[in-house]
Formats: structure tokens, C-alpha cells, sequence
């Protein structure tokens, strides 16, 4: 039972690194091409419509996909699938209604956001439809939550990231044609992202089957009781999701609103990259979650604490694998990649790496509260966090010349604080584990880590001098390998004092 647990578990994570790799490799692939298709103003409005307004769109969701996710796992690792197809039926009553909400304030606000972002007289229809477009892609997200859903309550990650991948490849291949051979504006962007969600809706739809033969919608459920439930918990799980989009997507609209969108262009090149960043580290965090709903079910404390330390070591690892190379080599790869007038955005890349470290310590804490259903604090704290954060962005940029530069200190404090330091401190007090214990045993190591790699990219950069988008790819994951290697030696003797926590699943014993 062990190997097989702990086989899922390695499964889902190479199929997490793939598909993020993937995803990785078509935003640096795409991003320069639609700079020069659509332009610096373009890409600007591009990026508040399909990034910022899909992101706040998303909100209304009012945190029922945490909710949905824990109660179907929670359903079928019960072995309960009648109950299981019930909250999938209540689940898509409700985001039938929420997507109609979305419609609706989608409408309204294509009218009122041209003139608040400064769009150009000549991009403001095609600046409308695409906004239009981007709400028909949040309803189709809706939709997918379930199905989704499914694949994560069975552990099918593999198929999951399929279905990430894939939406990615639809919206930006067909964009990209449309781009060329049709007409260069927004107008292409806005039904790139319509036939987009229809196509990935129908092939997540195909695998959730797969995976789950037994699934019958209970389209005619009703249980007031439960459904209360899910709001209730759903609603914890809003106030979890309004931090990271205050802080990461409001970021374009403000930018765009204080300074025109050719500047939401320039802090996007550093953006992307900690997108990336966190991405890769939800790729060892995410695969916790089934697992920690079994441990939930089980009633096995011990176990879930071990979960939490090793997993966030390993994100912590994968995070400093990267981060010493990318520190040393941002200028260059980013000069390479989307030109040199970018260069300077490095100093970007140097500041959001604090933040992203912080949210490299809460991704772990905040996958397996949700699975065991503590998550009322995570929800307070993203409430502050927002607010911080809101403020010191309409501070900077109303009321000071500190400009992008400015912008990165506060996203990047108000990340920190929230997720590396108090979230970390509140699963510890969840799961009743030493926060001495969980801080000494993650930050230590990382900290090593991080000069190890910072270290031997430097004395690289002095040594060789690449030339080339591929030189420098080449180089940095060489130095990255290398620096892993390092790591597994530096990190990993601190897993293994820990009892791993997949033994629990060893019945019989």
C-alpha cells in the first residue's frame, strides 16, 4: 500500500513539472510573439482583459471549488458516489446561476473599463469584445471546476494538466493564427478565447468519465442543509482566493490606470517569471491534497504533520534550484527573451523573488487545510493581506515616482508576511506542530541553498559569457541541475528524520 500511495504521489508530481514546464515553455514561446503581433499598448489591454478582469471575473465563484473538491474527495474516499454525484449536481446548478451573474457583470463593466485603463480611441471596440470574451472564458472556467475537480479527488493529475496544458495551447495557438491570417487586434484574441474554452470543456468532460465511470449528475438534488455547508465552507474559500488576485492581478489594471498599459507590458517580462515560479512549486504541493483527505479520514495527526514538513521542503527545494541561477542570469535571459529594452525589469525579477519565497512556505499549508477543513484563518489573513496590499499600491503609485520598482516592494512584502510567515505559523498551530520546528527545518536549508546556487552562477557568469536565447536557456538549467543536486544533499537529510508520511497507509501493520 505504501508503494503504491507513494507512487500516485510521484506521479502527479512528474506530471505537475511536466505540464508546468510545458506551460512554462509556451508563455516564453508566446509572450514575445504577441508583443510583436499586437504591440506594447495591445499586449497592455491583452493582459488586463484575459489576466486581471478573467482573475476578478473568477471571484464570484464565491469559493465553492475548494468546497466542491473537498466534499467530492471527501464523498468518494468514503465510498459514498451516490453522495458523490449529488455534490456534483448542486455544484453545477450553482455555476450555471453564477456563470449568468458573470455574463451580466461582464456586460456592464466591457462599457466602464476602456476609459479607466486609457485604451486608445482606435482599440476600443476590440478592447470591448475581447473583454466580452474573457467573460465567456470565466464561465466555461466555472464549468470545468467539477470536472476538474474529479480528476484531483482521484489523484489523476497527469490528466488534470492535460486539460491545463491544452486550454493554454487552444487559446494561444488559435489566437496567434487568427493573429496572422485574419486581422492583428484584440477582436482575434476575444474568439481565440471563446472556441478555446468550448474545445477544452468538451475533452475535460471526456477524461472526468474516464476516470469516473460512475459519475450521474444529480442535476434535481436538493439538501438546504448541505448546500449551507458548501457555502459556508465556500465562502472561507473566497476570502482565500481575493488575496493573490489583489495582489498579483490588480497589478495590471492599476499599472495600467496610473502609468497607460505600455507599462503593464514592461512588469509583466518579471510577472510571467514568478508565475512560473509559483507554478512549479504547486507541482510538489498540489498532489497532497488527496492524500491529506485520506489522512483526514483516518484520523492520523502524526501523519499529516510529516506531510506538511517534507512537502514544503521540496518545494522550498525545487524554488531554490532556480532561484540562485535566476538571480544571477535574469538580466541576460530576459534581454534574449523579449529584447533589450527589458533589461532592466532584472531588478523586478530580484524583488518578487522574496514574495515568491514567501509563497513557497504557505502552498503546502494551504493544500492540506483545505483538505482537513481549517482553512477560516487562511481566509482572514488573505482579507489583511489584500487590503495591505491595496493600499500600498494605490500609495506608490498615486502618490510617489517609486513606479514599478515601488509596485514590487509592496506585492512582494505583503506576500512575505502573509504567506511565509503567518500562514506557516497558523498551520503549525492547526496540525499542533512546532513552528520552531517547521521554520528551522524549511528556511535554514533554503537559505544554504540559495547562496550555493547564487555562488556557482556567479563564478559560471565569469567564466562564460552565452550568447543566444538558447545559450542562455542551455546554461541556466545546467546551473538549475546542478544546483538540485546540491540541494537533494542539503535539504533532504532534514526529510529523513521525519517519519515519511505515505507509511500511514501501510494497513495491516
Amino acid at each position: 500500500m505504501i508503494k503504491a500511495v507513494q507512487h500516485q504521489y510521484f506521479r502527479n508530481t512528474v506530471a505537475n513539472i511536466l505540464g508546468n514546464c510545458l506551460l512554462a515553455g509556451t508563455m516564453f514561446v508566446v509572450t514575445p510573439l504577441l508583443i510583436r503581433l499586437l504591440g506594447d499598448t495591445q499586449y497592455g489591454l491583452f493582459r488586463v482583459a484575459l489576466v486581471s478582469v478573467v482573475s476578478y471575473a473568477s471571484l464570484l465563484d464565491l469559493g465553492l471549488n475548494n468546497a466542491v473538491r473537498r466534499f467530492f474527495a471527501e464523498a468518494v474516499h468514503q465510498n459514498n458516489i451516490q453522495q458523490a454525484n449529488n455534490v456534483l449536481g448542486i455544484s453545477y446548478r450553482l455555476y450555471f446561476i453564477l456563470s449568468a451573474i458573470v455574463m451580466i457583470a461582464i456586460s456592464i463593466l466591457l462599457w466602464w473599463l476602456p476609459g479607466w485603463v486609457k485604451t486608445p480611441e482606435e482599440y476600443v471596440w476590440p478592447f470591448r469584445w475581447l473583454v466580452l470574451g474573457a467573460g465567456v472564458f470565466v464561465s466555461g472556467q466555472f464549468l470545468l471546476c467539477p470536472l476538474r475537480s474529479i480528476l484531483i479527488a482521484l489523484g489523476r493529475y497527469d490528466l488534470l494538466q492535460i486539460s491545463t496544458v491544452m486550454a493554454r495551447v487552444f487559446l494561444f495557438v488559435n489566437g496567434i493564427a487568427l493573429l496572422i491570417f485574419w486581422q492583428n487586434s484584440l477582436t482575434a484574441m476575444a474568439l481565440a478565447a471563446i472556441t478555446a474554452i468550448i474545445m477544452i470543456l468538451l475533452l475535460t468532460a471526456l477524461m472526468a468519465r474516464l476516470v469516473f465511470p460512475a459519475m450521474a449528475i444529480k442535476w434535481n438534488y436538493r439538501d438546504r442543509a448541505f448546500q449551507k455547508k458548501i457555502f459556508s465552507f465556500g465562502g472561507y474559500g473566497l476570502m482565500i482566493a481575493i488575496g493573490p488576485l489583489v495582489v498579483y492581478q490588480t497589478q495590471d489594471a492599476l499599472i495600467s490606470g496610473f502609468l497607460g498599459p505600455a507599462h503593464v507590458t514592461t512588469y509583466a517580462v518579471a510577472a510571467i517569471i514568478m508565475t512560473q515560479m509559483r507554478a512549479m512549486g504547486n507541482a510538489f504541493a498540489s498532489p497532497l491534497f488527496p492524500i491529506a483527505s485520506k489522512l483526514k479520514a483516518q484520523s492520523d495527526k502524526k501523519a499529516i504533520q510529516d506531510l506538511l514538513l517534507v512537502g514544503t521542503r521540496r518545494c522550498l527545494w525545487a524554488w531554490g534550484a532556480i532561484a540562485g541561477p535566476l538571480i544571477v542570469f535574469a538580466g541576460d535571459f530576459i534581454t534574449e527573451w523579449v529584447g533589450p529594452q527589458f533589461y532592466w525589469t532584472r531588478v523586478l525579477v530580484w524583488i518578487l523573488l522574496i514574495g515568491n519565497l514567501g509563497t513557497m512556505l504557505s502552498l503546502c499549508p494551504n493544500h492540506i487545510l483545505t483538505a482537513t477543513g481549517s482553512i477560516k484563518w487562511l481566509g482572514y489573513l488573505q482579507i489583511i493581506m489584500a487590503v495591505s496590499a491595496i493600499g500600498g499600491m494605490l500609495i506608490v503609485l498615486g502618490l510617489t515616482n517609486w513606479g514599478l520598482v515601488g509596485l514590487a516592494w509592496v506585492v512582494s512584502v505583503a506576500v512575505a508576511v502573509r504567506s511565509g510567515i503567518l500562514v506557516p505559523i497558523y498551520a503549525c498551530l492547526q496540525l499542533h506542530l512546532s513552528s520552531w520546528k517547521f521554520f528551522s527545518s524549511t528556511i535554514f536549508p533554503v537559505i544554504i541553498l540559495l547562496a550555493f546556487g547564487m555562488g556557482i552562477s556567479w563564478q559560471a557568469s565569469r567564466w562564460i559569457n552565452p550568447q543566444g536565447l538558447f545559450a542562455i536557456l542551455a546554461t541556466l538549467v545546467f546551473l538549475v541541475l546542478i544546483n538540485a543536486a546540491a540541494g537533494w544533499f542539503i535539504i533532504s537529510p532534514y526529510a529523513k528524520k521525519s517519519r515519511f508520511a505515505f507509511s500511514i497507509f501501510n494497513q495491516g501493520k
